[in-house]
């Protein structure tokens, strides 16, 4: 997946969604620079540099103030000290891209740090390495420094981690059930398993045991009886953030680990009712990815677990390690091709149920992209994927999808909808150019024809001015603007539509001079414009302010 560019709606987005659930959930840091450059910035730039996917810095929006958007005096010369700063300060310096956007009547500065190559990290900012961690910079501890040197390692000259035999274990280790569930499972799906008579030469060949003697690690931690005596670090914690419990630790084998985790969360989130409002096919797969995928050479040494901590607002599940081989961006991709952290530990996955009977690998139409539409389709607000090179963490959060505004906007308007329909609405609400890349991106498990069909079944509704088009083109250049829409947002708004519609970028006392109306009258049906987002604004602050038509 491409990633989207930087324009006045992405940032305008971008700042309702960091109100709504915070900066720690993204890879986007906001500061205010009146005064000049915020002393935090070099270790933000250094923490991004370090950051498998880099990170984007947003000047001039103040994160202390709800993000409000302060705005950039000089972009020009802000521009200059930001790169003057990494260039100096930061070793070795990441490469910049910069873009001047202007948002409530206000220029910010976007800045997007390109991630240095694994060969080149760790970045230094005064001679330490930074790493970003839920919204903050951290320097890097040494065990972090670790990670970052063992994925500098060529594959080839190191022993997967999964692989490592465990010289002193034996098949006494593992738990009797789920081994004979193991082999039968296995020699059932595999003709060539199936014809080995002796199941100790089947466990070989599937990575549990080591010919020459000994459990490999992949073994122990999928039908260990207790792999936790050997690596306590393979077991997971929970907790409730802001409760009175202690933290619930979780042991056993893969399988368990599941089963446990999950009924954890149903029970910590059904609050009462008899199922959880979180869909636990979506819980249970990121789970699922956070155990099987989950770093198992220098973070087990760190002791560093599986954990899942609960809010009122998001449920976040954190996994040792980074993603491997893929971006954040590329999540969620049907044409994605999986490539496992841990291969023999996934192959053996790939043999294991839950006590329900369900495998604990997705099977073929599962995975993230299911994820996304589970949670999609449960009304709730999109989960976000972090990937902070040392951990992964995967947020849900505990949210409604659309936010009461857009929700009651929605609801004004001749329904019924599809779920992806009144996204589609809101998008362009929001000034958004929605093309079938973009849409793709959005919702990744509807095929073309139904992106197409759900726009087109707006159109005939009139409430998008076209249908879909083929190719990348836009597919809704602006919502439907009848004069009756109009006047439900003010009984000015129709004749000052139309005034924009034809001169263009006005400002608002040209089109009080054009019009009967009073400044007041045109001020008000401007503002309730751009609440609808039909409409736009350039200049502010000492600039001379212009509306436009999106």
């Amino acid at each position: 997946m491409a990633e989207e560019k930087w324009n006045s709606a992405r940032v305008a987005a971008t700042l309702e969604e960091l109100r709504a659930f915070g900066a720690h959930t993204t890879t986007i840091a906001c500061e205010r620079v009146e005064g000049g450059l915020p002393e935090s910035l070099g270790r933000t730039l250094c923490a991004f540099a370090n950051t498998p996917s880099g990170g984007t810095i947003v000047l001039g929006v103040d994160e202390a103030a709800d993000f409000e958007v302060t705005g950039v005096q000089d972009e020009g010369a802000t521009q200059e000290a930001v790169a003057s700063l990494c260039r100096e300060a930061v070793d070795p310096a990441p490469h910049l891209l910069f873009h001047s956007v202007s948002v409530d009547g206000s220029t910010v500065l976007v800045v997007t740090v390109v991630p240095l190559l694994d060969t080149h990290k760790p970045a230094l900012y005064q001679g330490r390495a930074y790493r970003r961690r839920a919204g903050k910079d951290d320097a890097m501890t040494t065990d972090d420094l670790r990670m970052v040197e063992l994925a500098q390692r060529p594959t080839a000259e190191r022993l997967p981690a999964d692989a490592v035999v465990e010289e002193g274990l034996e098949r006494g280790v593992l738990d009797d059930a789920l081994t004979d569930d193991l082999l039968a499972n296995a020699t059932q799906g595999v003709r060539r398993l199936g014809d080995v008579d002796e199941d100790a030469r089947v466990l070989e060949v599937l990575n549990v045991t080591a010919r020459g003697g000994g459990v490999r690690r992949a073994g122990l931690y999928a039908v260990g009886f207790l792999p936790q005596s050997t690596f306590p670090a393979l077991g997971a914690t929970a907790h409730v953030t802001g409760g009175t419990d202690d933290p619930v630790h979780f042991v056993g084998p893969l399988p368990d680990l599941l089963d446990e985790s999950l009924d954890w969360v149903r029970r910590h989130t059904a609050e009462g009712a008899e199922e959880s409002p979180l869909p636990l096919s979506a819980v249970r797969e990121a789970l699922s990815n956070a155990f099987i995928h989950r770093e198992m050479d220098v973070s087990l040494e760190a002791g560093r677990q599986v954990e899942i901590r609960l809010s009122a607002n998001e449920l976040t599940i954190t996994s040792p390690g980074g993603l491997k081989n893929l971006t954040t961006h590329q999540l969620g991709d049907v044409e994605l091709v999986k490539a496992p952290v841990n291969q023999r530990l996934y192959g053996l996955a790939r043999w294991l149920e839950t006590s329900d009977g369900a495998p604990l690998v997705a099977t073929a139409g599962g995975g993230v992209t299911e994820m996304l539409r589970a949670v999609h389709e449960a009304g709730l607000a999109r989960p976000r994927f972090v990937d902070e090179g040392t951990a992964f963490r995967v947020v849900f959060p505990r949210v409604p999808r659309l936010r009461p505004k857009d929700r009651d906007w929605v609801d004004s308007l001749p329904g019924p909808f599809t779920p992806v329909q009144e996204d589609m609405l809101v998008m362009v609400r929001r000034g958004e150019d929605l093309s079938l890349q973009r849409l793709r991106t959005q919702f990744p498990w509807c095929t073309d024809e139904v992106l197409e069909q759900s726009a087109q079944g707006l159109a005939e509704k009139g409430l998008l001015a076209t249908g879909v088009t083929t190719g990348e083109a836009p597919v809704a250049a602006a919502l439907a603007t009848d004069d009756a829409e109009l006047e439900k947002l003010g009984k000015n708004v129709p004749q000052v539509f139309r005034l924009l519609k034809a001169g263009g970028k006005q400002s608002i006392s040209e089109m009080h001079a054009a019009t009967t109306l009073s400044v007041n009258q045109v001020r008000y049906a401007v503002n309730s414009l751009l609440d609808a987002g039909l409409v736009g604004m350039e200049g502010g602050r000492g600039k001379r302010t212009t509306y436009f038509l999106h």
